[in-house]
């Protein structure tokens, strides 16, 4: 009988674990400080899918800013340029990471400045999955640390 309770919390200790980690995780969750009188700031993450079927990250919101968006930096003729990207696709096993010249979380209308050492909440609205809180660290880039998992 041992035997059996020793098997069975070897094999269960796994399963935890991952059930542990949630379908969809937010890591290394960060903003950098906004430039005095800003009314705009940014914020960056990545996003790893656990799940064993695509999800979409299509809707974020935050108490700091009226609208948050998802965005992508492009050149085009020699011209950085900032648009909307729509929804994030998140296929299963698969990490999407927002970082600074490629894709952001536009942060618009920012109701505070956002100050080194300050952290706020980001709800992020998936297809399938309910919606995820991720706490997100001011840090300068310089000074960026490794930010914690949030699930």
């Amino acid at each position: 009988m041992r035997i059996l309770f020793l098997l069975a919390s070897l094999l269960a200790t796994p399963i935890a674990a991952a059930w542990a980690e949630g379908p969809i995780v937010a890591s290394e969750a960060w903003a950098p400080p906004s430039l005095a009188g800003a009314r705009n700031g940014v914020a960056y993450f990545t996003l790893t899918n656990h799940t064993g079927a695509p999800d979409r990250l299509i809707g974020a919101s935050t108490p700091v800013a009226a609208k948050a968006e998802l965005h992508r930096d492009e050149m085009q003729d020699g011209v950085m340029s900032m648009r909307p990207a729509g929804p994030l696709a998140l296929e299963p096993g698969e990490s999407a990471t927002l970082a600074p010249g490629g894709l952001h979380l536009m942060l618009m209308g920012l109701k505070q400045p956002l100050k080194p050492g300050d952290r706020f909440p980001i709800t992020l609205t998936f297809e399938h999955q309910a919606p995820l809180e991720v706490e997100v660290d001011v840090q300068a880039p310089g000074n960026r640390r490794q930010g914690a998992r949030t699930q």
